[in-house]
């Protein structure tokens, strides 16, 4: 929700995903590590405590950190446009920005 409230504020167009996509961003990653490694292995006494300690996760991610991580995204699309969708692998395409 934070994300895209984020997304709402700043007029950012949105693609319509599929939930459980195949297609997921960086973005996506980015976020679930984020999560995974801190609280991997803890045990919470309720749903409230998990909400608490995932958006604290979520607040210590710095803005610089968000940022990178969608210019990663707008890189990979324009790798996807530029491959007319076709595959590839991770950074082997190089492309004139």
């Amino acid at each position: 929700m934070l994300v895209c409230n984020l997304l709402a504020n700043n007029s950012t167009k949105l693609v319509p995903q599929a939930p459980f996509s195949p297609h997921q961003t960086s973005c996506d990653f980015f976020l679930f590590s984020r999560f995974e490694q801190p609280l991997r292995g803890c045990r919470f006494e309720s749903i409230e405590v998990i909400k608490q300690n995932s958006l604290n996760e979520l607040k210590a991610i710095s803005e610089t950190e968000f940022h990178r991580c969608f210019e990663e995204v707008k890189k990979r699309w324009l790798k996807c446009i530029v491959s007319n969708w076709d595959y590839f692998e991770g950074n082997r395409m190089e492309i004139d920005e």
